[in-house]
């Protein structure tokens, strides 16, 4: 079975709901790709690397080399989604990428969350060519 890399923002998300944005997001792949996939866990709930994003990252990065798919969130908020998605794309290529541009309607508690700490969410200006580059 082929194996699909999820790249979901945790940044101040409770367990819960990263969580249910992974299973969601693995659904969604599924559909999209058009085969039953097995998501590779990079949710270190329990890990010895927790508050060390550089070291999470740096495992998650590691799993992503078994992967054939890769999903996630067009998000330019979340740096470690940005450094997955962007090492996916170039090592694996786009045409195995998905990437979902609605972040209001499918994750609307990240949005709420920047909006709280007074940032303007990039997400929802991702078609602006300032943040493509």
């Amino acid at each position: 079975m082929k194996k699909l890399f999820i790249s979901c923002p945790m940044r101040g998300r409770t367990n819960e709901q990263i969580k249910r944005d992974m299973d969601r997001m693995h659904k969604i792949a599924e559909i999209i790709f058009d085969e039953e996939l097995k998501p590779i866990d990079t949710f270190f709930e329990d890990s010895e690397f927790k508050g060390e994003p550089i070291l999470l990252l740096s495992e998650s990065l590691k799993l992503m080399n078994d992967a054939d798919y890769f999903i996630g969130i067009r998000t330019y908020d979340f740096y470690g989604c940005i450094i997955e998605r962007e090492v996916f794309e170039f090592y694996k290529g786009s045409e195995k990428m998905y990437l979902l541009d609605d972040i209001d309607t499918f994750a609307p508690d990240i949005v709420e969350m920047l909006r709280k700490e007074n940032e303007t969410p990039k997400t929802l200006y991702a078609n602006n060519e300032q943040f493509m580059n």
